[in-house]
């Protein structure tokens, strides 16, 4: 996690793409508490809205971040439980995600693609708002944490321990017995039953601990190029705007044919020039 300490917050993430628009950091209030996330997804996740609840039970929310395309889904937080991880998959947006609380975790919203991550607090903290990019989608998305005692305004207390149990004295009548049998009576134990942590999902083999496979150059910036055909490029080998620049329209038709993804002729043929333009703009800048 990253510490942003003059803000009383660290930061995970992000994961995501590099399109769409910064949206400004959403962090619920101290002694507030999340209580639901509302997702807006299909094969992407369109949005995200974080849900809070004051200490005097009113329900507050942030603006909606990304769009509100697909279906509408709500996962509603207990009293008592709080996010503890997100994990999911990432390539150009928000492909899929799932959320990790200390009690449960959530279905997975969205699709397959993308690369997989996995984001987990450390201990004591939970996760309590959200920042990255959107726009018609969630391009990208950082978690922001904080401790959890700070919710309250007080360090939680430390268990007190319990002092073991002074095993029973044997009566009378247990002494007399083992003489007459010539057996010895089993010593008594005193167990102590551990309380069981909840268990937290392992991160995916593959996965990364913060941040997803990102191309070089977002290619949606190019008119005509959708999130399918995006794809469909960077699977070719075309992942950047230099390569696209010097791509002939047979290029591109075999490029989008092997992916399954539509090719319009009219739209491909302006590709080469707008890549043109915007990797020129990428020198001029440096």
């Amino acid at each position: 996690m990253r510490n942003t300490a003059e803000n009383g917050f660290t930061t995970l993430g992000p994961v995501g793409g590099a399109g769409g628009r910064p949206f400004p950091e959403q962090l619920v209030p101290d002694k507030s508490r999340v209580s639901e996330i509302v997702i807006h997804c299909c094969d992407y996740v369109d949005g995200i809205q974080l849900v809070y609840k004051t200490p005097s039970n009113k329900k507050n929310s942030f603006p909606l971040v990304g769009g509100e395309g697909g279906e509408r889904h709500v996962f509603t937080l207990k009293q008592g439980e709080y996010l503890l991880a997100v994990s999911g998959r990432a390539g150009w947006y928000l492909d899929c995600i799932q959320f990790h609380t200390n009690m449960r975790s959530s279905p997975v919203y969205g699709g397959q693609g993308g690369q997989p991550f996995y984001m987990k607090v450390e201990k004591d903290f939970e996760i309590r708002g959200l920042a990255g990019r959107a726009e018609c989608y969630v391009d990208s998305l950082g978690l922001l944490a904080k401790p959890r005692f700070s919710m309250e305004g007080k360090k939680p207390k430390k268990p007190a321990k319990s002092k073991p149990k002074a095993a029973a004295k044997p009566t009378s009548a247990t002494p007399a017995a083992s003489k007459a049998t010539g057996a010895k009576s089993p010593p008594t134990k005193t167990s102590k039953a551990k309380p069981k942590a909840t268990a937290l999902p392992k991160a995916p083999k593959n996965g990364k601990a913060v941040k997803a496979t990102v191309p070089p150059d977002d290619l949606l910036r190019i008119k005509g190029i959708g999130p399918k055909s995006g794809e469909a490029l960077v699977a070719a080998g075309i992942d950047s705007f230099a390569k696209l620049a010097n791509c002939t329209q047979a290029d591109l038709r075999e490029a989008l044919k092997k992916s399954g993804a539509t090719f319009r002729a009219k739209e491909a043929a302006a590709w080469p020039a707008q890549a043109k333009a915007l990797a020129q703009e990428r020198v001029n800048s440096n």
